[in-house]
């Protein structure tokens, strides 16, 4: 069968941080329902977790049982040797102990080839520690599996806490990058702002800046990688004179903010307005086009093309293009 969160979990409610996991900030919630006598699948899908349960797994005295499960991006956390964390950290709690261990799954933004995924490792800490910060060690019961062209380590458990994985070694890591472009219209009339937005491709990572730059926002999305420290963000001159389109933020994306992005503040971005000084007869949005000299090619050039008139527009559609700018 398959698992399903339980309806009170679901909504923006699990969102909120709840109060006995002192110095995380808990991004999302919820539970799962397990039965006995049943093997099961949960996917927790836009946080990167997914739960396998064996047939037999709970002991005989349990006919059913719930684990809660918690997503955090940020905490204060120490991890071994100063290792980078490449995961959400997902916290997970059981009354019961499991006769048969549990399988999970948890979704990496290392880079999925067989250099990036040699040193990946799971690490845990203990939910009841009561000093801070959370002490973080590889996982001993250690049948860990790390597939190239996979996003999803996996390893299977019964002793439950907060599970995550890391890498040792920074300067032999290689992270993938996702960008992604918001439009959301403003107050006054006939104008819109674009974001340009680049976080780690991680799935709790982009469905959190989806919901913060929420409202009335379509994205679409675009595999990125840095060839230098920043990314510098600019565009062509729209060929219509009717519209307006500026900048309002500075154009650069730097990777150190990208890699040590914190929920506590705002995802690295670029933002222009785009207003239009025409008459008010469904003006259509306009073309945009990016360089992004910096990112590596073919990722260095995007044209965002916005779809339908002012009044009914639902998103954009974002290309990438032969190399214009930037180092190969």
């Amino acid at each position: 069968g398959k698992a399903q969160p339980t309806p009170s979990d679901q909504g923006p409610s699990q969102r909120e941080a709840t109060g006995h996991l002192r110095g995380v900030e808990v991004i999302a919630q919820t539970s799962v329902t397990i039965k006995a006598g049943e093997a099961s699948s949960f996917e927790w899908k836009g946080y990167g977790l997914r739960v396998h349960t064996p047939k037999g797994a709970l002991p005989p005295d349990h006919p059913q049982c719930t684990l809660r499960i918690q997503a955090s991006l940020s905490g204060q956390f120490h991890f071994p040797e100063e290792s980078t964390l490449t995961s959400a950290v997902y916290w997970i709690s059981a009354p019961v102990a499991f006769s048969k261990p549990l399988t999970l799954e948890i979704q990496h933004c290392c880079s999925p080839d067989e250099a990036s995924l040699l040193n990946l490792e799971f690490v845990k800490a203990q939910c009841t520690q009561k000093q801070l910060p959370y002490q973080f060690e590889p996982v001993e019961e250690s049948n860990e599996v790390f597939t190239e062209h996979s996003s999803y380590g996996s390893i299977s458990i019964t002793k439950f806490s907060g599970v995550a994985i890391t890498h040792p070694d920074r300067s032999l890591l290689h992270l993938s990058y996702l960008a992604q472009v918001f439009l959301k219209s403003v107050a006054v009339s006939c104008r819109w702002k674009v974001f340009f937005v680049v976080t780690m491709n991680l799935d709790p990572m982009i469905t959190l800046v989806q919901e913060r730059l929420g409202g009335p926002v379509k994205e679409t999305s675009l595999k990125i990688d840095f060839a230098s420290d920043s990314i510098l963000v600019t565009r062509s001159k729209s060929t219509d004179t009717r519209w307006e389109i500026e900048s309002k933020s500075h154009p650069c994306i730097i990777k150190a903010d990208v890699d040590n992005y914190s929920t506590y503040s705002e995802p690295p971005k670029c933002e222009f307005t785009a207003t239009w000084t025409g008459d008010y007869s469904k003006p259509y949005l306009p073309q945009v086009e990016l360089h992004l000299e910096g990112a590596k090619s073919p990722w260095n050039y995007c044209k965002i093309d916005f779809s339908g008139t002012a009044d009914v527009a639902k998103g954009a559609s974002l290309q990438k293009d032969k190399p214009t700018l930037g180092p190969d």
